[in-house]
């Protein structure tokens, strides 16, 4: 009995050798596969930039920075914004001669959408490269407003008469409200006051307002309805 035992195991030891073989080729049988796994949700990317960027005593280049990182934080409101306006205010200590920069203001931020969406003001202050921008929830916005403006007839430029809060406000002209888009000085009364002045058509959707100085402003036709704060 032990010398069959003996006998056998050369026969024995081939066999398992040729399973460990066949086993690691892979012939035997196959390995559960991982279970599937969910892909991770990957946001839409933020918008960098907007159809209507005005500046008011802020450089151009820190203005775009500056939106582009408030369009990065916004909250979760479905849609693109429309315009963004950014002012910055008087010199912190005072002077009359300081940069045009959140270094040496501080300013405030309109984010508007457009047909009759949401409006937001956020309040800045510096450093420029890491600036605080916190949402001001305290304003009191307008319920949408549609124009009430007649569309325009003829070839300009058209009278226009800028209302009591300045071209900062209620522009409504060929049926649609206005924004103003470029660099300008804050302390213009344009921007702020009443007067007289001449408005056109430059492109369908871009105007020029020129007031009794000669200096003009570039407006963007505002889509739909709009919210405005209360005007003094």
């Amino acid at each position: 009995m032990g010398r069959a035992a003996r006998r056998l195991t050369p026969a024995i030891a081939a066999a398992v050798a040729a399973a460990l073989v066949v086993a690691g080729c892979g012939l035997g049988s196959p390995s559960p596969s991982p279970a599937p796994t969910a892909s991770p949700f990957v946001p839409p990317p933020a918008p960098t930039t907007v159809d209507a960027l005005a500046c008011i005593d802020i450089g151009a280049q820190e203005c775009e920075q500056l939106a582009g990182r408030i369009l990065a934080g916004l909250p979760g409101i479905d849609g693109q914004p429309f315009s963004i306006r950014i002012n910055l205010g008087a010199c912190l200590d005072d002077g009359d001669d300081c940069p045009r920069s959140l270094l040496d203001r501080l300013g405030t931020a309109i984010v508007e959408y457009p047909d009759g969406g949401e409006a937001i003001l956020f309040e800045l202050q510096g450093p420029p490269a890491e600036p605080v921008i916190d949402r001001n929830a305290e304003v009191d916005w307008t319920d949408p407003i549609p124009p009430g403006s007649p569309p325009v007839e003829g070839d300009g430029p058209f009278d226009f008469e800028v209302g009591h809060c300045g071209l900062l406000h209620v522009v409504d002209f060929d049926g649609s409200f206005w924004v103003l888009v470029g660099d300008y000085e804050g302390d213009h009364p344009a921007l702020v006051n009443s007067e007289h002045g001449s408005i056109d058509l430059v492109a369908p959707n871009r105007a020029r307002y020129v007031g009794p100085d000669d200096e003009p402003f570039d407006l963007v036709r505002f889509p739909g309805s709009k919210r405005f704060q209360l005007c003094d």
